[in-house]
């Protein structure tokens, strides 16, 4: 009943349009000169007000990160070149919905990460891959060296 309603408005409205176009001039032959070719106003400012919402796809992405205070922290941490606090806010979303078996492997390979002197472990993306900051090298060979004895792929990586 209700798509019977809007295609009768639709009906309607269509018509009234094909109406207005086939009268053309007629329509607005017996205006005046002057009101036919009236400059409307214009307003930059009024533009600016009707043209486009306020809604900020940028200032929406700004407010949402600063209330999360471990974002926050960690820009701070990056900023401050502060390598054990950015280490310590690592974190990963993923970590939380992966199956059992990737979980605790994961998990597994973080604690190794850190009983080597990683400063922080995390998953990395989507997983199962995991990694940790170190400060310095030869803790990182050593913690490569020993992961490598149970996992096929493990690489040490140095940051430019």
């Amino acid at each position: 009943m209700l798509f019977h309603m809007k295609d009768h408005k639709a009906a309607v409205l269509e018509n009234d349009l094909n109406k207005l176009q086939k009268d053309g001039p007629a329509a607005w032959a017996d205006l005046p000169e002057d009101e036919l070719f009236t400059p409307a106003g214009f307003s930059e400012e009024q533009a600016e007000a009707t043209a486009s919402s306020n809604y900020s796809y940028w200032g929406s992405t700004f407010r949402a990160f600063f209330k999360n205070k471990l974002a926050v922290a960690l820009l701070a941490a990056l900023a401050a070149g502060d390598l054990p606090g950015v280490a310590r806010r690592m974190y990963n979303v993923f970590e939380k919905v992966l199956p059992e078996r990737q979980e605790v492997r994961v998990a597994e390979i973080k604690h190794t990460l850190i009983q080597c002197g990683a400063l922080g472990a995390t998953m990395s993306g989507t997983g199962p891959t995991a990694f940790g900051l170190f400060q310095r090298k030869e803790l990182a060979e050593e913690a490569c060296a020993l992961l490598s004895e149970q996992n096929r792929d493990t690489f040490l990586a140095e940051t430019v």
